[in-house]
């Protein structure tokens, strides 16, 4: 394997790692707001979708 195959390799695992990380931390505030505000997830559901672009 070549050098930039690895490294194009690692970047995109990275990647990948970071938005599911990332996904994690937004889902983890979501429900601590949610159970703050003791809103029901398919509102929140609704808009995230809305906003989510």
């Amino acid at each position: 394997m070549r050098g930039a195959d690895i490294t194009q390799q690692t970047t995109v695992a990275v990647r990948r790692n970071t938005t599911a990380a990332l996904r994690m931390l937004c889902l983890g505030i979501a429900t601590m707001v949610a159970r703050r505000r003791r809103v029901d997830p398919s509102s929140w559901r609704r808009w995230w979708r809305r906003h989510d672009k």
